[in-house]
């Protein structure tokens, strides 16, 4: 379970068990951090499926990477050329970041699929003149979708975009015209169909929060100046091993090369020029945050592999084709090789990398394919050897990184899965557990019974008389002063002891493997009573039995 994995299966559950799709709740209490978008799709896939489990939970971002890398082919396609559409929906979906978060249930996926879809599908009603009603109510309609999966983000960059390309392109009728309400009346009742009865639901802070709330803990500037100077590092790192081509913009004659014989570009630049100052200046940001915009950036790729490999044979263009080839073909020597030399040498430090012997041949042959196709596109100058060179190298970054990185990220991580089942089978009555205040998501994922979460207690009659057995998160920087909470990003603080004597019952540390201490633990503690069932006062001289992790 990665990441913020647990959470987004425990709202599914919550969902299917009492049937309430409308407010999302962990542990039985609100939980205002964003709309519910991500945890419908995962009950949706549930409900099609055999339950909520790890395939379940991960099916609807594999279907939005597969969405998205035949919807930026079908845009190229139709706007650019075939080359370009081919290389930019290989280099989409090879993307490093875009392969790490596509096998997760994270959200930055499915994200991405609503607000690159509302985008793409909107230039392309707009480049080929669909009547206006459509470009702006398919447009709107994505950013209300991406909406209801992580808020405002998405009709901003919508509106941002789309606004700033039509002023330059100076279009006023198409951005003032009637057809654009027509879209905003589609956004506001797509969202307004959950808004409203979520409202009636809950209360209006907690429709504030959904909207608000992630929001301003990520607009400080504490940090700034260093988050400008890494983050375009950092997007760089993420957008390997394409992002190599990128410095090739540099040059003044590729750009004029590129607006010359591609008009369409002109979109995907503007969308990538007015957004990235949004996450490179905000000290918050993480890379993924840019994700929604992966797209453009393939698109961007797609079209510059493309004016290199059909550039004249004498050119300097040619040759920078030329050399990205002899570094891809050099990249996947280095990965079959190294994918033998694992099987071959049976060294304790590479047995992470090691894989069974029909991967290992698999990966022989894909490395073998793309050297082969790589040297023959640099000999030929037709585009059907880039576009095979292409395929192929992005066939085989997705090898690559689907199981020799997928196992050294594996080796680093800790299966919870038996040590939350050795906990719950050692309960008498493991349906009774209760937390005191929240407890980490990806324990309660694991442990299957739902966790009701009760107020960490600081008088003996805070706690419920028919409470046995109780949980709650420790960190080694809690002291027995006070000790840290968090439910998504409402932090704050409790005494660091209980009022009552207990005994711990176990411990499980939810963070990566090679963590000592972990980040988080869960400790797993019981009540202890005396003969008339009454709970024993913590004696303030002697120190509760566990107070902090070992």
């Amino acid at each position: 379970m990665l990441g913020e994995e647990g959470r987004r299966a425990r709202g599914a559950i919550n969902m299917l068990e009492t049937g309430d799709w409308t407010v999302l709740r962990q542990q039985g209490v609100v939980f205002p951090d964003r709309p519910p978008m991500a945890n419908w799709l995962i009950a949706l896939s549930a409900l099609a499926g055999d339950g909520v489990d790890v395939l379940t939970i991960r099916l609807p971002s594999a279907l939005a990477i597969l969405a998205l890398t035949l919807l930026i082919y079908e845009y190229c396609r139709r706007l650019l050329s075939r080359l370009t559409a081919i290389a930019a929906a290989a280099v989409f979906a090879t993307f490093g970041q875009v392969l790490q978060l596509g096998r997760t249930g994270e959200s930055e996926v499915v994200f991405t699929l609503f607000i690159a879809g509302s985008l793409l599908l909107w230039h392309l009603g707009f480049a080929e003149g669909w009547p206006r009603a459509w470009p702006w109510s398919l447009g709107y309609a994505g950013a209300a979708l991406g909406a209801l999966v992580k808020g405002l983000q998405a009709p901003v960059y919508f509106v941002v975009i789309v606004c700033a390309f039509l002023i330059w392109k100076r279009r006023w009728r198409w951005l003032f015209g009637w057809q654009h309400g027509v879209g905003l009346a589609v956004f506001t009742a797509i969202v307004a169909a959950w808004q409203v009865p979520y409202y009636l639901a809950t209360d209006k802070q907690s429709s504030l929060d959904t909207w608000f709330g992630v929001v301003a803990p990520r607009l400080g500037l504490a940090g700034l100046l260093e988050h400008v100077a890494t983050y375009p590092l950092e997007t760089f790192a993420a957008l390997l091993p394409w992002s190599l081509v990128l410095p090739a913009l540099a040059l003044p004659g590729i750009r004029r090369g590129l607006l010359e014989r591609r008009d369409h570009l002109a979109f995907v630049i503007v969308a990538l020029v007015v957004t990235y100052p949004t996450v490179w200046l905000a000290a918050g940001a993480l890379p993924r945050y840019y994700m929604p915009l992966y797209p453009c950036v393939a698109i961007l790729v797609g079209a510059l592999l493309d004016h290199l490999a059909t550039a004249p044979t004498a050119s300097s263009r040619r040759r920078l084709w030329h050399g990205f080839l002899a570094v891809a073909a050099s990249l996947a020597g280095i990965f079959g090789g190294l994918a033998g030399l694992v099987w071959l040498l049976e060294h304790e430090s590479l047995v992470a990398l090691r894989q069974s012997p029909p991967l290992t041949a698999l990966l022989l042959i894909a490395a073998s394919l793309a050297v082969g196709a790589a040297l023959r596109a640099r000999s030929k100058s037709e585009p059907r050897a880039a576009r095979v060179a292409l395929f192929t190298l992005a066939i085989l970054f997705a090898l690559v990184d689907s199981t020799l990185r997928t196992s050294l990220l594996a080796s680093r991580r800790q299966d919870l899965t038996p040590l939350v089942a050795a906990v719950r089978a050692a309960l008498p009555e493991p349906d009774r557990l209760v937390s005191l205040s929240p407890v980490d998501p990806r324990f309660t994922y694991h442990y299957r019974h739902f966790i009701p979460e009760l107020p960490w207690p600081t008088e003996l009659s805070d706690l419920p008389p028919d409470v046995d057995y109780f949980c709650f998160d420790r960190r080694p920087t809690d002291t027995a002063e006070s000790r840290y909470a968090e439910r998504g990003m409402k932090v704050w603080s409790t005494p660091g002891t209980l009022p009552f004597a207990w005994e711990e019952i176990a411990r499980v540390g939810v963070g990566p493997a090679v963590e000592n201490p972990p980040s988080v633990a869960v400790i797993v503690g019981r009540v202890l009573r005396t003969a008339d069932g009454s709970p024993v006062p913590a004696i303030p001289s002697r120190p509760l039995q566990s107070p902090s992790p070992g």
